[in-house]
């Protein structure tokens, strides 16, 4: 097996955690986009036995996704702000040519 490299650092993540994404990006799609909120990614990943400390170092998952084709943001509650964090994936639109 070759050595990581540093590119893939924060991109490597259990299988476990893309199925628990793609399960709520699939259920929670609509109109070209889908908001997953960061509690119910959590519950979920506990759920599938991950623990505490797993589901923290493996929430940033933005990147993976980037780069299989999903504009991806992720917007966290800011000082005196109590929402609940949530990803944005949205579909990439087709460029008129």
């Amino acid at each position: 097996m070759p050595p990581i490299k540093p590119s893939e650092v924060n991109s490597v993540a259990p299988e476990v955690v893309f199925e628990c994404f793609n399960f709520l990006i699939q259920q929670n799609y609509s109109d070209g986009e889908s908001i997953v909120k960061i509690g119910e990614v959590r519950k979920l990943m506990k759920e599938k036995g991950l623990s505490a400390d797993d589901i923290e170092k493996n929430l940033n998952i933005e990147s993976a996704y980037r780069k299989a084709g999903w504009k991806v943001e992720y917007d966290k509650p800011g000082f005196n702000e109590t929402y609940e964090g949530f990803y944005t994936f949205t579909k990439p639109r087709k460029k008129n040519q």
